[in-house]
């Protein structure tokens, strides 16, 4: 009967932790990064804008929400699409130490956001949350992509959005997953 009167409260405040990690935790917009760069895969600038999130949420119902619940200011303030190529990087607000000095001077690396140093450090390329790209509702062919991000479409403020939200991505094995 003890053990019971031990496990119960143990069991209610893991099911009030997983529900706050996955469902009630919403996410606050740290800091909006934005960054103008020629695309050798679309060969013209791209514009690049990276949002950094503190208290980031897990499930990916409560990252459409912070889109869906940020996206007008983000849209109105930042203008992040502007030509098709151009895409939204969300991210954990998770600044670590940089490997390489010269990584400062680059907006991504291979493995690291560095946003041209303006956070003072590199975030890791796993802190990654999701994509966010204004995209022609027409378009299906996912086929390429289906392997590294489960994919919606939803419709907000009259345009269409693509969000690629990140599954686990090995950057070697897939090289597509360089969407930004």
């Amino acid at each position: 009967m003890g053990k019971i009167k031990i496990m119960i409260p143990a069991f209610l405040m893991c099911l009030c932790y997983m529900l706050n990690a996955f469902y009630l935790r919403q996410g606050h917009i740290n800091g909006i990064y934005q960054n103008t760069e020629y695309s050798d895969i679309w060969e013209r600038n791209c514009k690049s804008t990276v949002i950094l999130i503190d208290d980031a949420p897990l499930s990916h119902h409560a990252q459409k929400k912070l889109w869906q619940r940020n996206n007008k200011e983000i849209i109105e303030k930042w203008d992040p699409f502007t030509k098709e190529c151009d895409s939204v990087l969300f991210v954990n607000n998770n600044v670590g130490h940089v490997e390489h000095k010269e990584d400062l001077d680059t907006w991504i690396t291979e493995g690291a956001i560095c946003l041209n140093g303006a956070v003072g450090g590199c975030i890791s390329w796993d802190d990654r949350l999701f994509y966010v790209e204004a995209g022609d509702p027409t378009w299906k062919d996912f086929s390429h992509l289906n392997t590294l991000f489960r994919i919606e479409k939803i419709h907000s403020l009259g345009f269409y959005f693509k969000i690629y939200f990140k599954k686990n991505i090995d950057m070697e094995e897939n090289p597509h997953s360089i969407i930004i």
